[in-house]
């Protein structure tokens, strides 16, 4: 699901995001960066950015759509950074190339990137879950 809509909402979030939304995520991916918390700590990090990508967008509409895709995120995502090594190296080099691309408003980098980073991600949770 979120191979489906994410890459599309990443690509708005460069066109229409705002000053106050390039902070945010700026924000946290300083939040990221420099974290020394739990698993599930930084997965609701990467939640956050996710949510801010989404918001960004400006459409309240995606913001709802996402919700319930949303919530289940920590609970896999704290598997993932407990499981897999290279996990949180991966979130934080991918959030750092999608960031880039919203900032630089290039809607086309902005969905490609999103696009690897959600390849990565399923790779990194098939690892935890199998291929179901």
């Amino acid at each position: 699901a979120r191979m489906i809509i994410e890459p599309a909402i990443t690509a708005a979030a460069a066109a229409h995001r705002t000053m106050e939304d390039i902070a945010e995520m700026r924000k946290d991916i300083e939040l990221m960066t420099n974290f020394s918390g739990t698993a599930e700590e930084f997965a609701n990090l990467d939640m956050m950015f996710h949510i801010h990508i989404a918001r960004a967008s400006h459409n309240d509409l995606i913001t709802l759509i996402l919700k319930p895709i949303y919530k289940l995120m920590p609970r896999l995502k704290t598997k993932i950074v407990d499981q897999v090594s290279d996990a949180t190296v991966a979130a934080i080099v991918w959030h750092k190339k999608i960031f880039e691309a919203i900032e630089a408003g290039d809607e086309k980098a902005a969905l490609e990137t999103m696009q690897e980073h959600l390849k990565i991600a399923k790779q990194h949770a098939l690892l935890v879950t199998g291929p179901n």
